[in-house]
C-alpha cells in the first residue's frame, strides 16, 4: 500500500510539474528566444550605459581643458612683462640656489657660488636679494653675475 501512494505521489508530482502553470507553457526554443532576446537588450543597455559614462568622460575632459586655458590666460595676463613677481617669487622659495640670479640673466655659475657659500654666506646674499627685488631695483641684478651684486650700490 505504502508502494502505490508512494508511485502515486511521483505520478501527480510530475503530471503537475508538467502542466502549464497560468495558462501558457515555455517551451525551449522560446525560452532560448527570450534568452537571447534578453542577452541583445542587455547589450543594448549596457552600449547605451558605456556611450552615456563616455560622453560623460569627454564633457569632464572638455571641462578640464576649459579650466586649463583659462588659468593659462589669466597667468599669462598676470605674468606679461612682470619678471619682477616671478623673480620675488623665486628669490622667497629658492634663493638660497641663486635661482631668481638666474632667471634675471646672470651666468648658470652663480648657482655653484650659492651653494659654495652655503646660500650665499648663510642666507645673507638672499635676504639682500629679496628685499632689493621686493622694492623694485630689478635692474640692479639683469645680466649681472658678480656675486657680490648685492652689496654694490644701485
Amino acid at each position: 500500500m505504502k508502494t502505490i501512494k508512494l508511485m502515486l505521489l511521483l505520478v501527480v508530482g510530475f503530471a503537475l510539474a508538467n502542466t502549464p502553470v497560468f495558462g501558457y507553457v515555455v517551451s525551449p526554443s522560446a525560452t532560448e528566444n527570450a534568452t537571447t532576446l534578453s542577452s541583445a537588450d542587455e547589450e543594448v543597455a549596457l552600449s547605451a550605459k558605456q556611450l552615456k559614462k563616455q560622453q560623460k568622460k569627454e564633457a569632464r575632459a572638455q571641462k578640464r581643458a576649459e579650466r586649463r586655458a583659462k588659468f593659462l590666460a589669466w597667468l599669462g595676463k598676470v605674468m606679461a612683462g612682470d619678471e619682477q613677481i616671478v623673480a620675488i617669487l623665486l628669490a622667497f622659495f629658492v634663493g638660497w640656489l641663486g635661482i631668481h640670479r638666474l632667471y634675471l640673466g646672470s651666468d648658470p655659475i652663480i648657482i655653484l657660488w650659492y651653494v659654495i657659500t652655503l646660500g650665499g654666506f648663510f642666507g645673507l646674499i638672499p635676504l639682500i636679494d629679496f628685499i632689493r627685488l621686493v622694492i623694485g631695483q630689478v635692474d640692479h641684478y639683469k645680466d649681472n653675475s658678480s656675486l657680490f651684486r648685492a652689496f654694490q650700490p644701485a
